[in-house]
């Protein structure tokens, strides 16, 4: 995981991970939706909310553009069957990540089915094998 918010921040900046960063937590620490406080908005003078909109409207073509970069980011994230059943906190957690930020992501069981994986891809982009070579 680390590794892929490391990649997010070189691809999206810190400032757009930060507020996924905050949203997932926000998801984790509460799983009901929360309403918007209408006395809030009440308080609020005309100026205060067209500041407000404005922001909000920034922030979400800031994701926006985020989300296109990252969209170019593949995530393979390899765990064992048992140590998904053990604890599939850290595997919902990259999938969380990619949801969020667009990347592509895959779960993967066993590191030789990723170099298996990787290899069929390569021999069906090259039309060639590239795990034997004839001399």
């Amino acid at each position: 995981l680390p590794m892929v918010l490391a990649a997010l921040r070189l691809m999206c900046g810190d400032k757009v991970v930060d507020r996924w960063q905050a949203r997932l937590r926000q998801d984790d620490a509460t799983d009901e939706p929360q309403e918007e406080d209408p006395s809030s908005d009440a308080e609020l003078d005309e100026a205060a909310k067209e500041e407000a909109e404005r922001k909000a409207r920034e922030e979400e073509e800031e994701e926006k553009e985020a989300r296109k970069v990252a969209s170019k980011l593949a995530v393979l994230f390899v765990i064992t069957p048992d140590s998904y059943h053990k604890s599939k906190r850290v595997a919902d957690q990259v999938l969380k990540w990619c949801e969020l930020s667009g990347a592509q992501c895959s779960i993967i069981p066993a590191p030789d089915v990723l170099v298996y994986t990787l290899a069929k891809y390569a021999e069906e982009k090259t039309g060639t094998s590239v795990t034997f070579h004839q001399i």
